[in-house]
């Protein structure tokens, strides 16, 4: 079974069922909303960082979850133009 998405997360009475991560999807709100205000990856990625908004695989790890992805970043908060981006 595929690991749940970032903005989700197992359901410990059934970690064959997802539910959402309340903090993540929080993050994942945002994101869509700085979309719909015409914001631009970037930017997007550079206000996730000034607020101190953790990547989603140092998320993970901060939350004792592992998943695969890079782990060697200069910051826990600084991602690549696809690190937040959400999937169409």
């Amino acid at each position: 079974m595929c690991p749940p998405p970032y903005g989700y997360k197992k359901d410990p009475d059934n970690p064959r069922k997802w539910i959402i991560d309340n903090e993540a999807a929080d993050v994942v709100r945002r994101i869509y909303r700085l979309c719909v205000e015409g914001k631009g990856i970037e930017t997007t990625a550079h206000l996730l960082q000034e607020d101190g908004i953790l990547i989603p695989t140092q998320y993970w790890e901060s939350k004792g979850i592992r998943k695969g992805g890079k782990k060697s970043q200069d910051t826990p908060y600084k991602g690549c133009k696809t690190t937040h981006q959400p999937k169409s």
